[in-house]
């Protein structure tokens, strides 16, 4: 549609909307009429400004696009490359969840059998290349009371933070 029909069009739509908002207005108050006026000077706006034109080129473009990407077989191998693309990348996210698909270890070419960083045992802290040392010295075997768990877990921080001179 060129310009020059666009004004009439938001005209007529704009015309119809004042009606209705008067109609609104007198039936539901000054509230609901005025949000309907307000809602119904959109259309001549639109045509005024040019936007209404922009909008119609953006449908028919979009319309096109589709057309195009359903009838072309390099445009479905694009698609289907994107899908490709998204597979990988989920998958990169579920090896890493799973903890496979890590960088090698830097001595050998090897990866470590448990993961860089992680205690081995309890009351252990890794220190370099995996070495552990007991944090809790002279502590019992025992296992603690369910309610102590908290507290086993601020000591041995405070141990940690001891041992390096923090306190």
């Amino acid at each position: 549609m060129p310009f020059d029909s666009w004004i009439p069009l938001g005209a007529t739509l704009t015309v119809i909307g004042v009606v209705a908002g008067f109609v609104v207005w007198r039936r539901r108050g000054a509230a609901a009429g005025t949000r309907v006026l307000a809602w119904s000077l959109l259309p001549l706006a639109a045509a005024l400004t040019g936007v209404a034109s922009l909008l119609w080129e953006f449908g028919a473009g979009v319309v096109d696009l589709f057309v195009r990407t359903i009838l072309s077989p390099i445009a479905w191998a694009g698609v289907g490359l994107a899908g490709l693309s998204v597979l990988l990348w989920f998958l990169s996210a579920l090896l890493r969840r799973l903890g496979r698909g890590g960088a090698p270890a830097r001595g050998g070419g090897k990866a470590p059998d448990k993961p860089v960083g992680r205690p081995s045992g309890r009351g252990a802290v890794p220190q370099g290349g995996g070495d552990t040392v007991p944090i809790a010295r002279g502590r019992s075997a025992a296992k603690p009371a369910a309610g102590d768990s908290d507290d086993l877990d601020l000591d041995d921080i405070e141990s940690l933070l001891r041992k390096r001179g923090i306190q």
